[in-house]
């Protein structure tokens, strides 16, 4: 029952309620934990045989066609991660409290002037004390960041269609035309890969300490095919064979089990349920 679930778990039996009907999405950890009270895994109680079917025609038309994961659930996109071992770490444990504290409230990606404190507090932490959690919260926060200030779908769709077929349609050809439109580009295309070579080094060593720790290797698979789908490589591709390289990383990292892209990817099977209804 309901109340008996919600003892084992120790959530309220509204928070059970609102699992079942999806009007609330419980954490990776609480997902474990439903998991583990059932006796099955993570891959078997988000994603039936069926849906896993159904999510492989759906998948690609998501990746090739949207870029807009702002309206996902943040703690979905950008798992805060902890330990007990790094809670004993007070610097940890002081950007973990407040990391929470900005991220809880909002659930969608929206402007977190707090962050760039919470990311020196980690940085702080990880110098001192070594604490791989840090690193996992800092890579995410990195990707929240970017997310929140430069990932528009809308332009970038109008740009990936310039990609594909050489020709804008009339509105982006009226806005280039009177110039509004290529000077904001220019400016957000230069902050964009400002931002990008900036952080991109630091990131991939944020992966590598990830997969090399064993601990949070899911997480650096995930980040790593997230960071494809959101652009923030600084490379020759364009939009679209980015998202199609994302594409075929989530999909491999799904099947080969890994919570957070099962999970990244209920989200998108959300979002296809949304769209048609």
């Amino acid at each position: 029952t309901q109340e008996e679930l919600s003892k084992k778990l120790g959530v309220s039996r509204s928070n059970i309620a609102a699992y079942e009907t999806g009007a609330n999405m419980p954490d990776i950890f609480m997902v474990q934990k439903i998991a583990s009270c059932f006796g099955i895994t993570v891959d078997q109680l988000l994603m039936a045989t069926d849906q896993l079917n159904d999510c492989q025609y759906t998948i690609k038309d998501f990746f090739a066609t949207k870029q807009d994961i702002s309206h996902f659930t943040v703690d979905i996109l950008f798992p805060i991660v902890d330990s007990e071992e790094a809670l004993r770490d007070t610097l940890f444990k002081e950007a973990y409290i407040k990391h929470r504290k900005e991220f809880v409230p909002i659930k969608k990606v929206t402007s977190c002037k707090n962050l760039f404190d919470i990311f020196d507090i980690y940085v702080e932490s990880w110098n001192r004390n070594n604490t791989i959690e840090s690193i996992a919260n800092m890579a995410g926060i990195l990707l929240y960041i970017y997310t929140a200030a430069f990932c528009d779908s809308k332009k970038d769709d109008e740009v990936s269609a310039i990609e594909r077929t050489g020709i804008a349609n009339g509105a982006t050809v009226k806005k280039y035309y009177v110039g509004e439109l290529e000077k904001q580009d220019k400016e957000r295309n230069e902050n964009k890969r400002g931002f990008i070579v900036a952080n991109q080094e630091n990131f991939l060593k944020m992966l590598y300490r990830l997969r090399a720790s064993n601990k949070h290797k899911e997480l650096a698979e995930y980040y790593h095919a997230l960071a494809y789908l959101i652009g923030f490589f600084d490379n020759e591709y364009g939009i679209a064979l980015n998202r199609f390289v994302a594409a075929e990383l989530m999909k491999y990292y799904r099947e080969m089990g890994n919570k957070y892209a099962i999970l990244f990817m209920v989200e998108v099977e959300k979002f296809f349920k949304a769209s048609m209804s």
